[in-house]
């Protein structure tokens, strides 16, 4: 007598291979990303990697997400994260002293602080301490606060003189 079987089989769904590598950059006001490769069992390459959570602009440290969705139907869906970083920039900061005749007058030095696309930053500039009225000669500092974040807190030096 013959019989007959059913037999069950199954296949699992195979681990691809993700690889990430995190954006290191220097703030350019520019959105950067990571990259990554998803890569099956026999080296091929997978669509349904999701970088799109890995986009930053500004200046910071970020660990983000990144989930690979198989659309065949043939690979685990796998979650992974990654760190990107974006330095502070420095900002490009001219100040110009002054030399004059005593007057009686309070003079103050100018100054410019500018971004790396341009931008003026002039208002993080602190010259209060260049302002003078009677006769000398000074080296006076001067401190550049970025209020956006992406730029370097800088400290220079502007001669003065009042004759």
């Amino acid at each position: 007598k013959n019989t007959v079987k059913n037999v069950s089989s199954s296949i699992a769904k195979a681990t691809a291979t993700i690889s990430l590598t995190g954006y290191v950059g220097i703030y350019d006001g520019a959105a950067h990303q990571a990259t990554g490769t998803a890569t099956g069992v026999l080296g091929e390459s997978l669509a349904g990697l999701n970088l799109s959570s890995t986009s930053h602009t500004n200046a910071g440290t970020y660990l983000d997400t990144v989930t690979f969705t198989d659309v065949t139907g043939n690979y685990k869906n796998t979650v992974k994260n990654v760190s990107s970083s974006i330095a502070k920039a420095t900002a490009t900061i001219i100040l110009t002293g002054y030399s004059v005749r005593f007057d009686g007058a309070a003079h103050t030095a100018t100054g410019t602080a500018t971004g790396v696309n341009g931008e003026d930053l002039s208002a993080g500039l602190n010259l209060s301490s260049t302002t003078h009225t009677s006769v000398g000669t000074y080296l006076d500092t001067v401190t550049f606060t970025d209020g956006t974040g992406n730029y370097k807190f800088t400290v220079k030096n502007v001669s003065n003189r009042i004759l």
